[in-house]
């Protein structure tokens, strides 16, 4: 269930509505987890968004994110400073906003540091691509299941076409 971009599962659903209609406490309802539940589903959103942005104009310049943070990491001991990741950033990117900036640097430095390590950076983008790409499989599937059609007819179809 959504709305105003939050996503639920039925359940979580049903006792938010539940809990509106009678107007009392659900005892079985711990709500800060829940609200803690739905603020970071919020924030990965808003992430994947600004990471789409991002993604674009890294593409456009440096064409792989690893060598844009090479190009990033003058010294080349596959560190860098959130200073600099920003400065970059913001160079790259303009229209960023300083709480996007933050918002970025803070999911590449996994261990609030202060420091960005490529191995983290390169982690958060591996998880990003992962997701986009079982999305991506799952609108294929899907698809093919409304035109009653397997993958593997699929892929027979395309080899014939090759």
């Amino acid at each position: 269930m959504s709305s105003n971009g939050i996503v639920l599962n039925k359940e979580e659903f049903y006792l938010i509505e539940k809990v509106f209609k009678s107007g009392k406490n659900e005892p079985n309802i711990n709500y800060l987890t829940l609200l803690a539940k739905i603020d970071s589903i919020q924030k990965a959103k808003e992430f994947d968004k600004l990471l789409a942005r991002v993604y674009k104009c890294v593409m456009e310049k440096f064409k792989t994110f690893k060598k844009f943070f090479e190009y990033i990491d003058k010294d080349k001991n596959q560190m860098i400073s959130i200073h600099e990741f920003s400065n970059e950033l913001l160079e790259l990117e303009p229209q960023l906003t300083s709480n996007e900036i933050k918002m970025m640097a803070d999911s590449f430095d996994t261990e609030k540091s202060g420091i960005i390590q490529i191995s983290s950076f390169l982690s958060v983008l591996n998880k990003y691509k992962d997701d986009e790409v079982n999305n991506t499989l799952k609108e294929l599937s899907q698809s093919l299941e409304k035109k009653q059609i397997s993958f593997q007819e699929l892929m027979k179809k395309k080899s014939k076409n090759d």
